[in-house]
């Protein structure tokens, strides 16, 4: 037999889960005003982005432009595949839910196919 909670018990966790929630969301805030994130995507050769809920990118590292001519600027507040020049968008769509689904290898495939060579791991052969 389990004890249902009371009224009042409920609505004290509510109050509980809300603070928490407006916690997480001032610590995700915290981080992202930091910067930290971004001194490590700034230096990064491979195209690093951020995306909001709705699939819009909030950051694009300058690999982005480097790698493919565009200036991030054009893009930021779009939708995240626009980003992406139209032959590769099905091919970029499929990698990403293969890697959401817990793929590995995705970085060495997506190099071969797009004929990108990391020039670090053509040292280490």
């Amino acid at each position: 037999m389990t004890i249902k909670p009371t009224y009042e018990e409920l609505e004290q966790r509510v109050k509980e889960l809300e603070q928490e929630t407006v916690k997480r969301k001032q610590a995700e805030e915290e981080l992202r005003d930091s910067g930290d994130y971004r001194t490590l995507a700034d230096v990064s050769r491979d195209i690093i982005f951020m995306l909001d809920l709705t699939g819009k990118l909030t950051y694009l590292n300058p690999a982005y432009e480097k790698i493919t001519g565009n200036r991030v600027e054009d893009f930021i507040g779009r939708a995240q595949i626009e980003a992406v020049v139209p032959e590769y968008r099905e091919y970029v769509v499929d990698m990403f839910k293969r890697g959401i689904a817990g793929e590995d290898g995705l970085r060495e495939e997506a190099a071969q196919i797009l004929g990108v060579h990391d020039e670090q791991q053509q040292g280490e052969s």
